[in-house]
């Protein structure tokens, strides 16, 4: 790997605001960044190096997922859920806010996003213990995962899609500080595992 692109160049300050994710938009050419307590969303061609688009959001940001195929951002907003938006390539670029998924938020703490293979699904954490499957076009959960008790707090939520064997697994991990227990969940179209760890063992 050789360094392509760096922003501020390496001889300039850093930036004074907290970068929580970024995701490559259109097909690699661009690059978007979330900034947590700052609320914006700031996307840049990658060669030639320049700005496209920056937007500011009601609220932070805590978590974001983006779907290629869809153009659709998924935004963790720390308030009441989800926040759908849709990436607008037309020139000039622009951010379209599409609906709200909404998730009673009891504790400020970052949960996990994420698309499905095709982008028309959204898997998303909480901090009640229970993953959320939503239906993006309708803003309605369709199936809602017991990962583990109230206390809970969704940290992660990875995905991966076998179109070969029809296959589709979704991890879910959190963490508990007073009980100092990781629990991870693997969850199938044909069968749930389940693996729980204590005091890192």
């Amino acid at each position: 790997l050789r360094l392509v692109q760096a922003h501020p160049s390496l001889s300039h300050p850093r930036l004074p605001t907290l970068p929580i994710s970024a995701h490559f938009i259109q097909q690699a050419h661009g690059v978007i960044v979330a900034f947590l307590d700052s609320r914006e969303l700031i996307a840049w061609n990658i060669m030639p190096w320049h700005q496209v688009f920056h937007h500011k959001l009601r609220t932070r940001i805590g978590s974001t997922a983006y779907h290629e195929g869809s153009k659709t951002l998924l935004v963790w907003n720390l308030v009441d859920g989800i926040d759908v938006y849709q990436l607008m390539d037309c020139s000039p670029y622009s951010l379209n806010y599409i609906r709200h998924l909404q998730i009673r938020v009891r504790q400020n703490r970052i949960c996990h996003v994420q698309f499905d293979s095709d982008g028309k699904k959204a898997i998303t954490g909480s901090d009640n213990g229970q993953v959320l499957i939503w239906d993006v076009s309708s803003g309605q959960v369709v199936q809602a995962l017991a990962h583990g008790e109230v206390i809970f707090n969704l940290q992660y939520i990875p995905q991966y899609h076998s179109s070969q064997f029809s296959k589709h697994l979704i991890a879910s991990g959190s963490s508990d500080a007073a009980s100092k227990k990781v629990l991870l969940r693997v969850w199938s179209t044909e069968v749930s595992l389940v693996h729980c760890v204590s005091n890192g063992g």
